[in-house]
């Protein structure tokens, strides 16, 4: 997928309108999309767009837009203070949907990183493998969220990085069994840009093939997106970002590190 700065524009404009969204799972997944987009030349507005999500509200302090905006801002001091004050809310958080799972789960996993500490990482992956997922969306949503906590955390600690990624593989393979072409209409646009995202990033973190899954899931983020403009769902606007955010990443290397959060293994 190549980069667009016509369609950047565009999604700037519209991410930037959604800091005030009531949807929780919008804004996470806003948030996420800005955060990829910050990476690039130019990508100042992105940061901006971040800190207006971190800066919401008292409440936010522990999902993943809570406490991102300073882990890769760079400001150290303030980066680990809101890390700590994270890790201290976790015996308060209650993860008992996937929806939950993808809030909190990833930014638990970037703040334990990044403070060195990995005690809770085992909890955390407890709480992800407890979490029911029935419907395609919410097999999706688990799949993201497992592969996001990949991404951010210290894969030295080999155990806990292997737990992840089989609840990963083990909600593609439900996902794959209930999934054909007689059942691409029933489709949830969501499930369909959630599941694409996840594989997308699978692939970039060299969990999956990336000659096996990332044509296909580009092909159907594709079909996904064509529709994405149309539609008045902030959800399904902000994981058409999180789509494009991710889409353009380099995958022929593992494409993250440190100074991202994740600590690599090898």
């Amino acid at each position: 997928m190549k980069r667009n700065r016509q369609a950047e524009s565009s999604l700037l404009l519209g991410l930037s309108d959604m800091v005030q969204e009531d949807g929780a799972l919008a804004g996470e997944t806003a948030s996420r999309a800005a955060a990829a987009l910050a990476h690039y030349p130019g990508g100042d507005s992105w940061m901006n767009v971040l800190a207006d999500f971190a800066a919401q509200g008292a409440d936010q302090q522990t999902s993943w837009c809570g406490i991102a905006a300073l882990i890769l801002s760079g400001d150290e001091k303030n980066t680990l203070l809101a890390a700590r004050k994270a890790q201290s809310c976790w015996q308060h958080i209650k993860v008992s949907t996937p929806q939950d799972a993808y809030i909190y789960l990833p930014g638990l996993v970037l703040s334990e990183t990044k403070t060195g500490t990995r005690g809770k990482y085992f909890d955390y992956l407890k709480a992800l493998q407890d979490v029911p997922a029935v419907s395609e969306e919410d097999l999706a949503l688990v799949m993201e969220t497992a592969v996001e906590c990949m991404e951010w955390m210290d894969q030295a600690v080999y155990e806990v990085y292997r737990g992840f990624q089989a609840v990963f593989e083990n909600c593609l393979a439900r996902l794959s069994r209930m999934r054909g072409p007689e059942t691409e209409a029933l489709q949830s646009d969501a499930s369909v840009l959630f599941s694409s995202c996840a594989l997308l990033r699978a692939c970039r973190l060299g969990a999956v093939l990336t000659s096996e899954y990332a044509e296909p899931a580009e092909k159907t983020c594709a079909r996904v997106l064509k529709r994405a403009d149309e539609s008045t769902d902030p959800l399904i606007y902000a994981a058409s970002a999180l789509v494009y955010a991710e889409g353009i990443r380099n995958r022929d290397y593992r494409d993250y590190g440190r100074k991202n959060g994740g600590v690599l293994w090898s």
